[in-house]
């Protein structure tokens, strides 16, 4: 039995701290309206009083609620055991017969606080899901982490059986053989392997993508039932395909699409002026008609123009659309992307992660510059993800260059040879001071620190090199550096959060 029998993790009915804090609200109101009693403040001491009495049984009411829908697990290795209140109820792995996993990263102040787990477990002999839906702190590991990969693991080789048998695999809106998906309510339209491209997990939903079409037309929300084992299940029997290979649609995939900051602007601007036509034509009678024609005109332009403005990046390129055109940039042709994020806050307030990305082209490729900004809160995971994507697909071909034996230039101030790095430090006065050389095995270790990038060399107290992460082209580079120092660990560069 393992250590971890022993364990029992709480997964439903968690209480934050801000609820904890809502509980004095009651007590603080009924102290003031005693002390506005005394004073004999008219009205007020009652309203604090009695408010504070039925805000106090309002929040022990939800309380009580929280504390009697608790849910504990406790994995047993080859099983697990469920503890509700006043009953428990023990289950073997093989009672097991679909299950869902979803994990939403949460924020406090832009910092990463931990993950949102929503696990959902359908048991034999129980016509409802068991659902756990908890809180994992940031550094503090998952007691139950090892039942969910064993489960997903056991529901994997029982479905690869079954297809193996002839028969198929199945979960909400979906059903596999071992040539086709099938999808619908009766799964009634079947789509070949040979027909899809990619399967991915994007927001809450699962994507997937047909070879001819960059949008991903197949969707299943990733809380349905046994959802997380498609993708498993997909990822082995869609064939692979030449990644290098120049798509149909032109760029691939999409893999990121957002609207520009101004489609919201020009819809807020329409309506604004569309209240604005209404006072007018009770100002005058003859504006009845002129005010609804040019607002109805200026409505429209301002439409199109929002239809019009979109920015997408896709497996193998970026696009941007706006009122004068579209752009396409191919990430081959990309010699320099920027990523920076920065918090903002308002006395003292987080407000929200102002987020850049730029994409320079090389010179002579013909295509122009590429930019797209956005305000987040805390974090967007498919901006992580895209970062992630772009960064290792400009990096490898820094790579391919390094390996030729071309210098190649990371940031400003940073340069790849084959044999070493050079940094050329930036005086306090703007100036630049003597190259540092630091060889490939002379490093000692490297580090993120408050949005600053540090290299230690052998023996030096102190980082020799130091470099902003909003520098331009350092994710690209960065990954660069960490396939070269660290093979192993080529994907470090998905872990760092950009300020």
């Amino acid at each position: 039995m393992p250590e971890s029998a022993s364990e029992r993790v709480l997964v439903r009915g968690q209480i934050s701290w801000v609820f904890h804090l809502l509980r004095a609200v009651g007590p603080i109101l009924i102290v003031v309206g005693i002390a506005l009693s005394v004073q004999k403040a008219d009205i007020w001491d009652d309203v604090f009083f009695y408010g504070g009495i039925v805000f106090t049984g309002l929040v022990e009411a939800i309380g009580f609620a929280k504390r009697r829908s608790r849910l504990w697990c406790t994995d047993l290795g080859e099983g697990f055991t469920i503890h509700e209140v006043g009953q428990d109820h023990a289950f073997s792995d093989g009672d097991v017969l679909a299950m869902s996993l979803w994990d939403k990263r949460i924020f406090n102040n832009g910092n990463a606080a931990g993950v949102q787990r929503d696990v959902r477990y359908w048991v034999a002999d129980r016509d409802k899901p068991i659902v756990m839906n908890y809180r994992v702190k940031e550094d503090q590991p998952d007691g139950i982490v090892d039942l969910h990969n064993r489960l997903l693991d056991m529901l994997e080789q029982r479905a690869t059986q079954s297809l193996e048998r002839g028969e198929h695999a199945a979960g909400e809106g979906w059903a596999i053989s071992k040539t086709a998906l099938a999808t619908g309510a009766s799964q009634e339209s079947l789509v070949p392997f040979e027909q899809l491209l990619a399967v991915d997990v994007f927001g809450d939903e699962v994507c997937i993508w047909r070879t001819d079409d960059e949008h991903a037309s197949i969707r299943f929300p990733i809380k349905g039932r046994n959802s997380y084992l498609l993708i498993r299940l997909l990822g082995k029997m869609i064939p692979e395909r030449d990644a290098s290979a120049a798509p149909s649609g032109g760029l691939g995939r999409i893999l990121f699409e957002r609207a520009t900051r101004f489609k919201a602007i020009g819809w807020v601007l329409a309506i604004v002026l569309t209240l604005l036509s209404l006072l007018l034509f009770v100002v005058h009678p003859l504006l009845a008609i002129v005010a609804p024609l040019a607002v109805i005109g200026l409505s429209v332009l301002i439409y199109f123009y929002c239809e019009r403005t979109a920015f997408r990046c896709h497996e193998q390129g970026v696009y941007k659309s706006g009122i004068t055109g579209e752009q396409k940039l191919r990430y081959e042709d990309v010699e320099s992307f920027t990523y920076s994020a920065t918090r903002m806050y308002y006395n003292g307030a987080y407000t929200g992660t102002q987020t850049q990305m730029s994409f320079d082209p090389r010179p002579g490729s013909g295509a122009g510059k590429i930019s797209y900004s956005a305000n987040i809160q805390g974090a967007d995971d498919d901006l992580e993800v895209l970062r992630s994507h772009v960064s290792q697909v400009v990096g490898s071909a820094m790579l391919h260059e390094i390996a030729e034996g071309r210098p190649v230039a990371w940031t400003p101030n940073i340069t790849f040879f084959n044999d070493r790095i050079e940094f050329v430090p930036t005086s306090f006065f703007g100036g630049k001071k003597a190259p540092v050389q630091l060889p490939w095995n002379q490093i000692h270790n490297f580090d993120i620190q408050e949005g600053t990038f540090h290299i230690w060399s052998q023996g030096a107290e102190k980082s020799v090199i130091q470099e902003p992460v909003s520098s331009p082209n350092f994710f690209p580079g960065f990954h660069a550096f960490c396939t070269i120092l660290l093979p192993e660990e080529a994907n470090a560069d998905e872990l760092v959060e950009a300020e």
